[in-house]
């Protein structure tokens, strides 16, 4: 937390030195002869300034927030993402050998998708959030709920279904999202220490194990994750206790390192085998770290493993870059190839004590040279981002953090069947078109 500092102006009255004798003489003991006018006129004591209220080193007055100062909105744009999940019956085979599929047929079915409300740059835009879940074209009635508490700061909406014996399953969620790009001032960054407190709610649950960046499967892969990281950070930082840099200087060094260390390979999805996709493939920050190379997600995902070890709370965002075509130039779809991921780490608002989350994009920065630049230098892509405003994002996690399944690969969402968990072919599809901007709402990003 900054220490405010006050700032005391002490004005010291040296008399009768270096002043002309006229200007010592009492009128009232004026020799004769002379006239008043003819001497020098005293001048006034000026008036004593003016109380201000304390400032922070940054000139910022006490409780006033940072957060537009040190991350500044800029170019906006506004989105009308649609995403589709569709699951259908597996072909089988009888006990006589024949082909025969396997229904979807369940008691109860719980169904979640996550609904972000805000990232560091963006937010959604409650009035067009639009949905439907149905089972051989029937809908199933009932608005979703909403569930929070989850790492991150994730949302999820939440469908329910029962008594249902059908061959598919189909959700559509429609959702308004405003993006903005972002410049980040630097030298203010650099001004905001390590809370002395703990981490807010938001910014403390980041620390939780989350799939691919600690873990993939059991709690022994999270040790071994936080075992080699923790090492790791430790060279990255040659030995120094990151506790005694700036939050930010930190962040920027880890970025430096993975950018050097980990070259892009692969897109990190999935497809069936008729070419539609179905979800993530990702190798997770242990293994990618090991093997020096992975997909982007992949990449994002070492460099939050990198920051949690540094005590620095950091999450992934996952969502649909329409913005560079380059990203998408090898996908045997363009469409499902503005899948994208981005990260966001935490510095607390030193006049509000709030979050103030700031994008950084590896994988750009990795295309511009695989030698990250001079670190007293501002970066492209570390909080400043031109292109962010063609970045929709969707969700924190890559599988919502319950008991729910995917199937196949994990893709955003999940559901949980009773008494039995199911068997299915999934697909996932994406479209985006622009959101007609309406009078009196925010910018993007405001909160």
């Amino acid at each position: 937390m900054a220490t405010s500092l006050r700032f005391v102006i002490a004005a010291l009255a040296v008399v009768g030195l270096a002043l002309p004798l006229s200007a010592q003489i009492n009128p009232g003991s004026i020799p004769g002869g002379i006239r008043p006018e003819v001497l020098p006129k005293r001048k006034n004591n000026p008036p004593p300034p003016k109380k201000t209220e304390p400032t922070d080193p940054a000139g910022i007055p006490a409780g006033e927030p940072w957060a537009d100062k040190v991350l500044a909105k800029g170019r906006d744009q506004e989105w009308l993402a649609t995403v589709e999940v569709s699951l259908n019956t597996v072909n089988d085979q009888d006990a006589n050998g024949l082909p025969t599929t396997r229904p979807l047929k369940f008691d109860t079915a719980v169904i979640i998708f996550p609904m972000i409300e805000s990232t560091g740059n963006a937010r959604t835009f409650p009035d067009n959030f639009k949905s439907r879940v149905s089972f051989d074209g029937s809908e199933v009635d009932g608005q979703p709920t909403f569930i929070t508490g989850y790492p991150s700061g994730a949302r999820f909406a939440r469908w329910e279904a029962r008594q249902k014996d059908a061959n598919g399953m189909r959700l559509r969620v429609e959702m308004g999202i405003g993006s903005a790009s972002t410049r980040l001032d630097e030298k203010l960054a650099m001004q905001i220490p390590w809370p002395t407190d703990a981490w807010p709610e938001v910014a403390a649950s980041t620390f939780k194990p989350q799939m691919f960046v600690d873990y993939l499967v059991n709690e022994q892969e999270k040790t071994a994750s936080s075992i080699e990281f923790a090492r790791q950070v430790k060279e990255w930082l040659k030995d120094e206790d990151p506790k005694k840099l700036p939050p930010v200087r930190v962040a920027k060094i880890l970025l430096g390192r993975v950018v050097e260390s980990i070259q892009p390979s692969g897109d990190g999805l999935s497809f069936n085998r008729t070419g539609a996709f179905r979800g993530f493939e990702l190798k997770g920050a242990l293994q990618t770290l090991k093997d020096g190379k992975g997909s982007e997600h992949d990449m994002a995902c070492v460099l939050v493993a990198a920051y949690r070890a540094a005590g620095l709370p950091a999450r992934t965002v996952i969502g649909l870059d329409v913005g560079d075509e380059n990203l998408r130039r090898n996908s045997s779809s363009a469409t499902q190839r503005r899948l994208y991921s981005i990260v966001e780490f935490c510095l607390i608002d030193p006049g509000t004590k709030k979050e103030i989350w700031i994008p950084v994009d590896p994988v750009r920065l990795r295309k511009t040279s695989s030698r990250a630049p001079g670190i007293d230098r501002e970066w492209r892509y570390f909080g400043t981002h031109a292109d962010l405003s063609t970045f929709i994002p969707l969700s924190f996690h890559y599988h919502p953090p319950t008991t729910v399944i995917a199937h196949g690969s994990p893709c955003l969402w999940g559901w949980i069947t009773t008494p039995n968990i199911l068997a299915a072919e999934q697909t996932v599809k994406f479209n985006v078109s622009s959101r007609p901007r309406r009078g009196g709402e925010n910018k993007p990003g405001a909160k």
